[in-house]
């Protein structure tokens, strides 16, 4: 393999992760606000997602996954989460959904 060749996105989650989140979760709702600034190579946002979390089970870990830049906090349900900038996924405690819920 030649190694100056661009290495392709991997996907950050794989179909059956994907047929499991979504038969756990419904009613989603994004609200996306972005700062941008003509000329600049970066911009800066915040995301908001509302869904409602359906699965009764405690053991089953719910993750939201990204692709790109930095993220410099995350929120659940008002609690700050603990949060790696280089992971491509973020977990959400089993604590914090019980039922109606908003990510930021």
């Amino acid at each position: 393999m030649n190694s100056d060749q661009p290495t392709p996105a991997r996907d950050v989650l794989t179909q059956e992760e994907a047929k499991e989140r979504a038969r756990r979760i419904s009613q989603i709702k994004y609200e996306i606000h972005l700062d941008l600034v003509e000329g600049a190579s970066t911009y800066r946002g915040d995301v908001t997602i509302r869904f409602e979390h359906t699965a009764k089970e405690q053991d089953y870990e719910l993750f939201l996954d990204h692709r790109g830049g930095s993220i410099e906090q995350v929120e659940c349900n008002g609690e700050t989460l603990q949060h790696q900038a280089d992971q491509d996924r973020i977990t959400l405690p089993n604590n914090l959904l019980p039922g109606q819920n908003i990510v930021r």
